[in-house]
């Protein structure tokens, strides 16, 4: 399947459920994530869906069930891609949408498709939005970094 099929087949309420529960340190730690509800992964999938989808090389995401080192590291799923005949994987977090969107996903047995968009989805929303947004927040990071050094540079 491709990822469009699997965001496309997932129920955004299972979706919800199981980014609380799979990301509920983030949910925590970072307090309340406004992407982690079903009426936002409802817009995700528009948003996807009217991407253009664009082939740039044969890539496959594979979701990966991560066992933590210790009892302190949580088990984790990562999602990377991977070239055909390569071991190696690659980061995706920067890859447009419109890449995303038509590549072939491998994921675990143990895993039902709403469990695979849920962590389609965590990892596409948390570095991957559309460019023009990623843009536009990194103008933001910029501007709120400039302005903390100029306060402090007048230690008020």
């Amino acid at each position: 399947m491709r990822v469009v099929d699997i965001i496309n087949a997932a129920d955004a309420a299972k979706v919800e459920a199981e980014y609380r529960r799979a990301y509920s340190h983030e949910v925590v730690e970072h307090g309340e994530k406004t992407w982690a509800t079903a009426a936002n992964f409802r817009q995700y999938q528009g948003i996807v869906n009217g991407a253009v989808g664009v082939v740039k090389e044969r890539m496959t995401v594979v979701i990966k069930y991560i066992q933590g080192a210790d009892e302190e590291e949580a088990d984790w799923y990562d999602v990377s891609g991977r070239l055909p005949n390569e071991d190696t994987p690659y980061a995706l977090e920067f890859t447009p949408w419109g890449e995303w969107k038509l590549m072939e996903v491998e994921y675990p047995d143990d895993l039902d498709v709403h469990q695979a968009a849920c962590h389609l989805y965590y990892e596409m929303t948390w570095c991957g939005w559309p460019e023009q947004i990623q843009q536009r927040f990194d103008t933001l990071m910029d501007l709120k970094e400039e302005a903390e050094r100029d306060l402090a540079g007048r230690n008020l």
